[in-house]
């Protein structure tokens, strides 16, 4: 969100590429999807799970790392509570009915999820995405301040 109010395309490459080339946190598409695999391996044994109004079937809602409250002022209680407990769950359970008893790792369902059709497709990255999404966040005492580089591009962009 922040680099979209830089004024052209080649404004918001140039601040990124200058992010990236400061933080070597940041991953090319590429080291993404090599490491995609590990980290589904590493969000399961982080990621305490816990019960599911979902159908039976491998997946469970994981929990959050952080109380539902821990994101505000950015984000209120009621919208983590909705979208981690109604909509992400929502993925899972259609993932789960439309799993039918059979036993398919996420990795899996993603490299089939075109084959295998929209049920799959769908809720499958559904419920990847989304838990990649809720892992990203950190309540605002556990972040940081950006890079020199990229504080600068914000300053010169926004003042």
């Amino acid at each position: 969100p922040l680099l979209t109010g830089l004024r052209t395309g080649s404004q918001r490459r140039e601040a990124l590429s200058l992010r990236m080339a400061e933080d070597k946190s940041v991953m090319n598409r590429r080291e993404a999807m090599l490491a995609a695999p590990a980290f589904v391996a590493g969000a399961a044994l982080v990621a305490a799970p816990a019960p599911s109004k979902a159908a039976d079937g491998p997946f469970l809602l994981p929990k959050l790392p952080y109380a539902y409250d821990a994101l505000e002022p950015y984000i209120d209680k009621a919208t983590m509570e909705f979208h981690h407990d109604k909509h992400f769950n929502a993925y899972l359970t259609n993932l789960n009915k439309a799993l039918d008893g059979k036993d398919k790792s996420l990795i899996d369902i993603q490299k089939s999820a075109i084959k295998d059709g929209a049920a799959f497709r769908n809720n499958g990255g559904g419920f990847y995405n989304h838990g990649m999404f809720f892992s990203h966040l950190a309540p605002p005492s556990q972040t940081g301040k950006p890079s020199p580089a990229l504080a600068k591009a914000i300053d010169d962009s926004f003042g």
